[in-house]
């Protein structure tokens, strides 16, 4: 006899987890992260764009200090809600280092060109993770990410490397 497949209802979720039952512990990190998210945003729209005199100047460099500081919030509060989500202890540290290793990637390493147009937040992110989680942990971080850089330096230059020889021999053949 035949069945059809829509006759059964299929449940993705976890063994035990209830129906319309929320993780507090999550729900309270997704908000928190929200927050810090609406803060960054707000201490962007704040800054002053150019300083003109010692004053003006002053005024850029010290709201370039909060919003460094409201990104370093909100890193922290990202990756807080993204541990949430996990169950094993391996599975949180994993998630927190890559939250961070991706940040350092789109920002900038430390001393770098892009580090200085970001107005130092690579620098300011290797000093908050060595105060939050020591030397050694910030040190991992950036030269994961550097790998991270040069993997796809590397990357784009051999498919460069290798469109001029497919061109090259193309342009032979004719």
């Amino acid at each position: 006899m035949y069945t059809s497949n829509s006759q059964y209802l299929c449940h993705y979720g976890k063994l035990g987890m209830r129906w319309g039952h929320r993780n507090p512990q999550v729900t309270a990190a997704k908000e928190s992260y929200k927050d810090s998210r609406r803060n960054l945003k707000r201490a962007y729209r704040a800054a002053p764009r150019f300083g003109f005199g010692i004053k003006g100047i002053a005024e850029v460099e010290k709201s370039q200090k909060e919003i460094n500081k409201a990104a370093m919030d909100f890193l922290d509060k990202k990756a807080a809600y993204k541990m949430s989500k996990k169950d094993t202890e391996k599975g949180k540290l994993t998630v927190e280092r890559r939250v961070y290793q991706k940040a350092m990637t789109r920002i900038g390493l430390p001393g770098s060109v892009s580090d200085q147009s970001t107005g130092g937040m690579g620098k300011a992110l290797a000093k908050h993770l060595e105060s939050k989680k020591g030397k050694e942990y910030a040190d991992s971080v950036i030269k994961k990410s550097q790998n991270r850089l040069v993997t796809g330096l590397v990357v784009s230059s051999a498919v460069l490397v290798g469109s001029m020889i497919a061109e090259a021999y193309l342009a032979g053949r004719n």
